[in-house]
C-alpha cells in the first residue's frame, strides 16, 4: 500500500483533556484539523479525575 498525504491546517498529538480542547477551540475559529492518539478508541470509565470542571467553560476572550 502507498503512502497517503493529508494535507491539514493542524495536527494535536494526543487526545487528552489538553488536546481535545484545543482542538475544540481551533474548531471554533473554523478551523480544521486532525488529532492523533494512542488509544484505538473511547474509554468506558472516566479518565479526567483531575481536569476543573471550571476549566471547561468558554473563555472571555473580548478583554
Amino acid at each position: 500500500m502507498g503512502a497517503v498525504i493529508i494535507e491539514t491546517e493542524f495536527l494535536i498529538v494526543g487526545a487528552g483533556p489538553a488536546g481535545s480542547s484545543l482542538a475544540c477551540f481551533l474548531a471554533s475559529y473554523g478551523l480544521r484539523g486532525l488529532i492523533i492518539a494512542k488509544a484505538p478508541g473511547t474509554a468506558n470509565t472516566p479518565r479526567a479525575h483531575i481536569t476543573s470542571a471550571a476549566t471547561l467553560g468558554k473563555p472571555n476572550l473580548s478583554s
